[in-house]
């Protein structure tokens, strides 16, 4: 009897004992909790919607926007378009970029390097630039008085003259556009009145309505390029030190960049096979971005940015412009906006604004100490290889 009592009083104080526990760790609940809560809340903003980042990327090259947007015809693209670029035009090209994990990669929007070049050489192609001998012509087309096509056309081939002249050939490019949205938002109304968002908007329009091109003979222009790398003036052209060399000097020093004792940009020799001009242009790029919240009394998301006005020549625009505050709160925001635009102005003469090219990949060179030196000294304001 007397052993029941005993173990009955131990269960009581026993119990007693964890109520008296959780008695003590109670009042610390009420701020652990919350504390939690808020740390899972600033992870979800500041890593999921980025507030800390803003709207638009600052390295932007508008090089690289034109060339993304020219690209997508299905053509290499020349930036900026210009009339001084011809087939049989000799490029060194900084066509690729290798990352530390051993990935090569051709495009990455920072690494503007990609794609810079610099002309070293000339071929004449005039020859097998000629177009295809005996080759049909057809007549224009005829305008009615209201500028549509007429329903009769000339059906039958016009004379060809041979005076040795070279003659453009149309090509149509489909009119592009292309719009994205992108929301990320994240509300903690019910606990903390907070919110928070982070909205992009991209329209991106291509519209050329006449193209004419012009170019030579795939096969005739590797064997153009095989020989003219191989005589003797001319094979220290197709080196991966000269045309290194030659890039650091007028494109970037950066070229000579060295990881694990080789280059981490890879060099092309590209010989301009054939090209696409037009008279007129009407390219429109812009990028609009907002990155805000606020938390108290009525909490509110940032407005998603309006696209913006397309300006009436080249152009590109920064803003920044903070939010409002809601009322019994605090508030933060964030917005930006960048446009580029070439206006539908009609050129006194074609310009080339793509082309296509037969490539032959230049196996890297191997580091000196000299192209190093030089590097630094760029950085200083000397080209490679300055005298001191």
């Amino acid at each position: 009897m007397g052993q029941d009592e005993q173990g009955a009083s131990q269960d009581v104080s026993g119990s007693g004992g964890m109520s008296g526990r959780r008695q003590a760790i109670q009042p610390y609940l009420r701020y652990i909790v919350p504390a939690l809560i808020l740390a899972l809340v600033g992870f979800v903003v500041v890593k999921w919607i980025r507030v800390n980042e803003p709207p638009l990327s600052d390295d932007q090259d508008v090089g690289t926007l034109w060339s993304e947007s020219i690209s997508r015809l299905g053509i290499q693209p020349l930036f900026p378009p210009q009339e001084d670029f011809y087939v049989g035009d000799i490029y060194a090209v900084i066509s690729a970029y290798d990352e530390e994990d051993g990935t090569t990669r051709e495009k990455a929007p920072n690494r503007p390097l990609l794609r810079k070049s610099v002309k070293i050489g000339h071929i004449d192609l005039r020859n097998v630039s000629l177009g295809t001998p005996g080759a049909p012509i057809f007549a224009t087309t005829k305008i009615e008085s209201d500028k549509t096509a007429s329903t009769i056309q000339d059906q039958l081939e016009v004379p060809a003259t041979a005076d040795g002249r070279l003659k453009v050939t149309l090509v149509a490019f489909p009119g592009l556009k292309v719009s994205d949205d992108s929301n990320v938002d994240a509300s903690f109304l019910d606990w903390f009145s907070l919110s928070a968002g982070r909205r992009n908007h991209q329209d991106e329009m291509v519209t050329i309505k006449v193209a004419e091109t012009y170019g030579a003979s795939n096969v005739e222009s590797v064997l153009a390029l095989s020989n003219w790398c191989a005589a003797e003036a001319t094979k220290l052209y197709c080196s991966d030190a000269f045309a290194r060399k030659m890039l650091g000097y007028i494109v970037n020093n950066e070229v000579f960049d060295v990881r694990d004792n080789k280059y981490v940009y890879r060099l092309d020799i590209r010989l301009v096979t054939r090209v696409y001009m037009t008279r007129a242009i009407d390219f429109r790029r812009s990028n609009d971005g907002s990155v805000g919240g606020s938390i108290g009394e009525e909490a509110r998301k940032p407005d998603a940015p309006a696209p913006a006005a397309p300006p009436p020549a080249s152009a590109a625009t920064s803003d920044v412009r903070p939010s409002a505050a809601p009322d019994n709160g605090a508030g933060f925001g964030r917005s930006g906006e960048l446009t580029m635009a070439i206006g539908n102005v009609l050129y006194q003469r074609p310009v080339v604004f793509g082309f296509k090219s037969v490539t032959f990949a230049l196996d890297p060179s191997i580091p000196e100490a000299a192209p190093a030196a030089a590097s630094k000294a760029g950085e200083q304001g000397k080209a490679p290889g300055d005298a001191k």
